[in-house]
């Protein structure tokens, strides 16, 4: 493999080890290293007159992450914001609506609290509004950046979210199939909903398809939280990222036409798979001895769990088949996957269950064609239900040398990963794909 220095565009696949500080804004925010592919986000009729604050709003978020230290709101940038925040309640007749933005205004000038927090869940606003400093991808920096953005609720999809929201019960019936003493914890409240407004460094690449409130609001440690899932985002992505990547290097094929709720239990399975755990779990061991380590396989856990998840207890209800599910979660691997080597540790994860896979006989690569080829999908599960044991075991029991030997074995460094290295090199020939957000409202 090309041996350019670490992080470089020239070779996002470099396995070059680096230390954590050298993370920090390597391939991040650069628009020169993706490959734009355009989406608008279609700011509803009834928000119309509200245009003119949300322009106010993205002139004050533009410039703190232009002028001011480490791209953050000062408080006169918050005061001003919570401003435009309660001038745009005047605009509106519904009261929660009108509260929403009233308690957010109040947030941003004062931080939360915990009934503010209560008041906040307990409303049915028609456009939830966002701004602050807002966390970025993990290692890129230490603080949150400015940004502001408006969602809408995804109406339409109220019956599945509702029947999810009924089912957590087969969830933890299921766990003890993978291990007697799994536990599933509180899991927060998960919103669907689509994108209609963005700016700031959620609007910069790549984008995100959640936010975690209020802990990306600088919050930490709540115990009541809120998850915005941006559906629209994603299915942008699965459409027009993960499926032609699937289609270039697998010959695995979609048998269901409803990517959207199979991409949306797809993420909620993940974020159920981040709150299973045993009784004696402590991420902060794992995050002393190696922090990236530890957040990388707590993204693998998430997957992992989450997948079997959907392919196991939630995909037949909803008609998915064992290949839907499989060939969803490869697409993901490889988008992920495409962003590079020691940027990202949702990536770096990806990388580990494919080379787990191999590993495990459930794909074969085959180096002539620089594809990736599906044994059989009841192979991938016994692969993935083996690697779960395996981070119950490892990570999952604070196993901190456990957890070092998967790296060893699996990680972006090993030798499985040198076996596919023109696999890697055939992909570093083309920048990654990115969403490029167009706001036509907002022109």
């Amino acid at each position: 493999m090309n041996q350019l220095s670490a992080g470089s565009v020239a070779d996002r696949f470099s396995q070059d080890n680096i230390s954590l500080e050298d993370y920090r804004y390597s391939y991040f925010n650069n628009t020169d290293t993706y490959q734009p592919l355009a989406i608008n986000l279609n700011l509803p009729a009834s928000c119309y007159s509200l245009v003119s604050f949300l322009k106010e709003i993205a002139a004050q978020v533009t410039a703190a992450l232009q002028h001011n230290e480490n791209g953050a709101l000062d408080d006169a940038g918050k005061k001003a914001i919570a401003a435009q925040l309660r001038l745009m309640a005047q605009q509106l007749t519904h009261p929660d609506d009108i509260q929403h933005l009233q308690l957010k205004a109040q947030a941003l000038e004062q931080g939360y609290n915990q009934q503010m927090l209560l008041d906040l869940n307990k409303l049915q606003e028609g456009l939830s509004l966002v701004t602050g400093n807002i966390s970025t991808w993990f290692g890129k920096t230490t603080k949150g950046r400015a940004t502001a953005f408006a969602v809408t609720p995804c109406a339409d999809m109220d019956v599945v979210l509702q029947n999810q929201r009924d089912r957590r019960n087969e969830v933890e019936s299921y766990l003890p199939e993978l291990h007697k003493r799994l536990h599933l914890s509180t899991v927060p409240h998960f919103q669907m909903v689509d994108l209609v407004f963005m700016c700031g460094e959620g609007n910069a690449h790549p984008k995100h398809i959640a936010y975690f409130l209020p802990e990306d609001e600088g919050y930490k440690y709540s115990p009541i939280k809120k998850t915005h899932y941006l559906s629209n985002t994603h299915l942008e992505m699965i459409q027009r990222i993960s499926q032609p990547l699937i289609a270039r290097y697998t010959s695995l094929s979609w048998q269901h036409q409803d990517l959207r709720t199979l991409a949306f239990l797809g993420v909620l399975g993940h974020e159920y798979g981040h709150f299973i755990t045993l009784e004696e779990t402590d991420f902060s061991q794992a995050s002393k001895a190696d922090r990236w380590l530890s957040v990388t396989l707590q993204e693998v856990a998430a997957d992992v769990f989450g997948f079997l998840i959907l392919a196991e207890v939630w995909g037949y209800q909803h008609g998915f088949s064992l290949q839907d599910c499989v060939s969803y979660h490869t697409s993901e691997m490889l988008r992920y996957i495409n962003r590079g080597f020691h940027l990202f540790p949702d990536s770096d994860g990806m990388v580990m269950q494919l080379n787990y896979l191999l590993d495990q006989g459930s794909i074969a690569y085959q180096p002539q064609q620089q594809r990736i080829e599906l044994i059989d999908a009841e192979l991938f599960l016994c692969a993935f239900r083996s690697l779960a044991r395996v981070l119950t075991d490892t990570l999952l029991s604070n196993d901190i040398a456990g957890m070092r030997f998967l790296e060893r074995q699996y990680g972006v460094n090993s030798a499985l990963t040198t076996r596919m290295s023109d696999f890697y090199r055939h992909l570093n020939q083309q920048r990654p794909v990115s969403l490029e957000y167009n706001q036509p409202a907002m022109l």
